[in-house]
């Protein structure tokens, strides 16, 4: 039975991760305020994600553009982290699937704001949000089995480790294998 899509679940997300912290529904018009970040760390963001390199500014507003028009849609949720009114970064339930009530995340964080808690805390607020408010099952963090960073953050938000995949990702011309970390409802598991 495929789950019910509530538009407000998407668009009008606002959620408080602490005092002055909070994730908040992505808008195309961010794409000025995150391109900065983006140009200045590129080397950083290219080590672990395939967009990077050759994101432009055009190019993320595209991408932004889709996303809000997906989260209209209901296949994904697309939130910026925001701090003291400023981005810093991106979190996202991506290809939500409906029927069996299944998403990945992805997520990516500017380098001066590591080590804060902070996108551990996200990844918990949305796993919860997930969870109990869209009715998700099975939710998933991929991430190169080098990337410690992320995998560290899957970890402390209490998702377990189920697979390893070689040959997951290439990034920089090399192979990279990947890891599946999982979290299951625990309502309805």
């Amino acid at each position: 039975m495929q789950q019910e899509y509530n538009p407000e679940l998407f668009v009008d997300i606002d959620l408080p991760l602490s005092p002055g912290t909070r994730l908040r529904a992505i808008r195309p018009s961010d794409a000025c305020a995150l391109y900065p970040i983006v140009e200045k760390e590129r080397a950083y963001l290219a080590e672990w994600l395939a967009w990077a390199p050759a994101c432009t500014l055009e190019s993320l507003e595209a991408f932004l553009q889709v996303a809000h028009d997906d989260m209209l849609k209901g296949s994904s949720l697309v939130c910026g982290i925001e701090q003291d009114g400023a981005l810093i970064g991106m979190i996202s339930i991506d290809s939500i699937d409906r029927v069996n009530l299944r998403a990945h995340f992805g997520y990516w964080l500017s380098q001066e704001h590591h080590g804060k808690g902070i996108m551990t805390a996200s990844l918990r607020t949305l796993l919860d949000y997930g969870f109990n408010r869209l009715g998700l099952h099975r939710l998933v963090v991929e991430a190169a089995e080098t990337n410690l960073r992320s995998r560290n953050v899957a970890e402390r938000a209490e998702m377990h480790l189920e697979a390893t995949l070689r040959d997951r990702f290439r990034l920089n011309d090399t192979w990279h294998n990947g890891v599946l970390y999982v979290a299951l409802n625990p309502v309805n598991s």
